[in-house]
């Protein structure tokens, strides 16, 4: 190539590289406040969660000890969050049951309901795990004991193997004298 060519390849690479841009401006409205609710009485009922969620079980224990039969949907989810922060299933049962009747009450506004139906759905998969972890652990220990069983076997029959060569061993002694 020629020597003009390359220098006005070079100068039109340096002009296009010059040219300026149109600033393309892109309106992103801004996230929403999570702190910030629509829907008063679902706010409510979440900061009433934040709280029983940061309890101890003895400050949970304590709580129950002190509440009469829950009366009406406010008291009745509080003492549904109450049970489901125990380590128990009994508790995990009562507080399905509590949320799935707060779930049916139309009194409730929307997010209210779909609130509990969470709450309802996260207790019935910790039933459901704790009644699967049951069940693996009776196989388990089912398993154990035939396990434990076979090696008893195991143990008696190389006795007998060891007790019918030491008969052969004994035979073959004395015919050889």
């Amino acid at each position: 190539m020629s020597r003009p060519l390359i220098i006005a390849g070079i100068f039109l690479v340096i002009l296009s590289g010059c040219a300026t841009q149109p600033d393309i401006v892109v309106e992103v409205p801004p996230a929403p406040d999570p702190q910030t609710c629509t829907c008063e009485h679902l706010q409510k009922w979440l900061e009433l969660q934040d709280e029983v969620s940061n309890m101890s079980a003895e400050q949970v224990k304590e709580r129950l000890a002190r509440l009469d039969e829950p009366k009406g949907s406010w008291q009745q989810f509080y003492f549904g969050l109450l049970k489901q922060q125990l380590d128990e299933f009994v508790s995990w049962t009562e507080a399905r049951d509590i949320f799935r009747g707060l779930a049916d009450d139309s009194d409730l506004v929307k997010e209210q309901r779909d609130l509990v139906n969470v709450l309802q759905r996260y207790n019935q998969t910790r039933i459901n795990w704790y009644m699967q972890h049951r069940k693996v652990l009776a196989d388990f220990e089912t398993t154990a004991a035939k396990l434990d069983a076979a090696l008893e076997e195991n143990r008696l029959l190389q006795q007998k193997v060891q007790a019918i060569t030491d008969v052969e061993t004994s035979i073959s002694t004395l015919k050889e004298k």
